[in-house]
């Protein structure tokens, strides 16, 4: 018998102590501790859905929204000086295989704000590298791994890396985005022209600072 218990049995007699609350007031508070005991074990657990990696034909017919903040140190004509760089992203997933990724990049100087024209549009092919000519020039490649979206570019010296990791919710599907900066080797800085005048810019160091991402019905 539980040291709490409030029945006290002898001899085949139950009575009931004089210090606590009254038996019907205990049956009642028992019956709802019993209760809440209940509801709190029936939790469904997930289902088989929830828990499968998200694959790109999953998302086909979807549109990606997502913001990521960066706080960078710049360096141009060998003076250094505070930025914080914005990236929105908008990515429609027209097939399995195919991409239409857009953004646009704004970067907060301490003297200036400025923003890029609308980049991208066009349909990209997943997995398949390609030659472009933006910020010096480089390489790029869209990869989707089960879960996860990712971007890769390289600039004159070192990368620029975008992930967007993917789940699935209650509402369809939830998405977190996160950006880097690999350097080369030998490189000590990422190396790239500047997207509004074409100088030679130099990323001293950078550092992810906000970010926003979800997934939403593609409205065309």
């Amino acid at each position: 018998m539980r040291r709490c218990t409030f029945f006290i049995v002898l001899r085949g007699v139950v009575a009931w102590p004089s210090n606590v609350q009254s038996p019907l007031s205990w049956l009642r508070a028992h019956a709802m501790n019993s209760l809440l005991l209940t509801l709190g074990l029936v939790v469904s657990p997930p289902s088989a859905w929830a828990q499968e990696p998200v694959t790109a034909a999953d998302l086909v017919g979807t549109t990606m929204t997502a913001s990521v903040t960066s706080d960078r140190v710049m360096r141009r004509d060998g003076r250094q000086f505070p930025q914080r760089y914005q990236v929105d992203w908008t990515i429609k997933f027209v097939s399995e295989d195919t991409i239409r990724p857009t953004f646009v990049a704004t970067s907060y100087n301490p003297q200036s704000t400025r923003k890029t024209p609308l980049e991208g549009g066009g349909l990209v092919p997943l997995g398949r590298p390609a030659e472009i000519s933006s910020r010096g020039g480089g390489h790029r490649i869209w990869i989707f791994d089960p879960g996860v979206l990712t971007l890769l570019r390289t600039y004159e010296g070192g990368a620029y890396k975008t992930t967007f990791a993917v789940t699935r919710s209650e509402a369809g599907f939830s998405c977190t985005a996160s950006v880097s900066w690999p350097r080369e080797t030998g490189v000590p800085t990422i190396v790239l022209r500047s997207p509004y005048d074409g100088g030679r810019v130099e990323i001293v160091s950078a550092k992810q600072s906000a970010s926003s991402c979800k997934i939403s019905k593609s409205t065309e």
